[in-house]
């Protein structure tokens, strides 16, 4: 693809489900949710770019709207989705969840919750909370960029999912930042290239009389038989929307970066790396090696009920950074960390 401009609309995909291999090439910039699923191979040249940001769940006035968790499909009172500012005047929304919580308006509009998954992440981001005044809209999610494929994946160029800023009116009224969204990329191959910068930051909440939320943190997962790259905390932007003034912050959003084994259908001969932030589900993992980063905020799924048992078990070494703060809706269970190797 030379030279190629594509505008997909929010809410909506680029997608290619053909085995095929497919080259970016002479400042091609596709602006929009991407979705290769099935490619032999993947190669994006220098000067090049996948622009999500803003292309998730749209903002709009009142609530915020999420994705439905099994359709990707946004509409509201579904999940993540930051609420709105109410009253006549000096009343701000919430921002979007998805990685990272979105943060509360300075007139006490909740921000949206995170919601799944930080090891596969393939949904859109939320919408900030709107005002209750018509025409102000809250900053839209970050989209998606989902690509796979069987060979190399070489990346020259630049990936972005990041949410939209919240916005300002009249009356003192602001509305909140939309999440940022997803990116992830697995190969049962090689990754490779000279990128920079993965980004899935959350929108910044907008500054008035009253101030909305920002955005939480998208959320980032790369699988790869192996890699170039110095994955370090720096190589990614999960940040969540700033807020000014009395409005809260976005919370970061999560990083899982794995180096999967010679057999890709199962976890226990992968290497696994944390950065940013996981949200920890109800699954047993059992892995060669787990390290968390000292960047690294651990939570919990908030849905995640009784009798809950997540465990991580390696049979190498074990590294153990950042914090850990487990909150569920419901009394959860018990928690497991084992290794036969070297625990730090």
């Amino acid at each position: 693809w030379s030279g190629l401009t594509v505008n997909a609309a929010p809410e909506g995909d680029l997608a290619v489900d053909d085995a095929i291999a497919v080259t970016l090439s002479s400042g091609t910039a596709l602006n929009g949710s991407v979705k290769f699923t099935n490619l032999t191979a993947f190669t994006q040249n220098t000067g090049t770019g996948i622009n999500a940001n803003a292309s998730g769940c749209s903002g709009v006035s009142g609530a915020g709207r999420g994705p439905a968790l099994t359709t990707n499909i946004c509409a509201a009172s579904t999940t993540g989705f930051g609420t709105s500012g109410s009253g006549s005047a000096n009343t701000a929304g919430g921002g979007g969840g998805y990685g990272g919580s979105g943060g509360a308006s300075s007139s006490f509009a909740l921000g949206g919750p995170t919601y799944v998954s930080a090891t596969a992440p393939v949904l859109y981001g939320s919408s900030g909370g709107g005002s209750n005044l018509g025409g102000l809209f809250g900053g839209s999610g970050g989209g998606l960029v989902r690509i796979n494929a069987s060979g190399t994946i070489t990346l020259n160029g630049t990936i972005t999912a990041d949410g939209g800023a919240g916005s300002i009116g009249g009356s003192g009224q602001a509305t909140g930042g939309g999440s940022g969204g997803s990116i992830y990329i697995s190969t049962n191959g090689s990754l490779t290239g000279s990128i920079a910068l993965f980004s899935a930051k959350g929108g910044n909440g907008g500054d008035s009389v009253s101030d909305g939320g920002g955005g939480g943190g998208g959320r980032i997962a790369l699988v790869y038989g192996s890699t170039s790259y110095s994955l370090v905390d720096t190589f990614f932007t999960v940040d969540g929307g700033t807020a000014p003034d009395a409005g809260v912050p976005g919370q970061k959003g999560t990083v899982f970066v794995d180096e999967a084994g010679p057999n890709k259908f199962v976890f226990n001969d992968d290497n696994v790396r944390l950065l940013h932030g996981l949200t920890y589900t109800d699954f047993d993992w059992v892995v060669t090696s787990w390290t968390i980063d000292p960047s690294t905020n651990l939570g919990c799924d908030p849905l995640m009920g009784t009798g809950a048992t997540p465990s991580v078990t390696t049979s190498g070494a074990m590294t153990l950074g950042g914090t850990f703060n487990c909150t569920t809706s419901t009394a959860a269970g018990t928690g497991t960390i084992s290794s036969s190797g070297t625990t730090v």
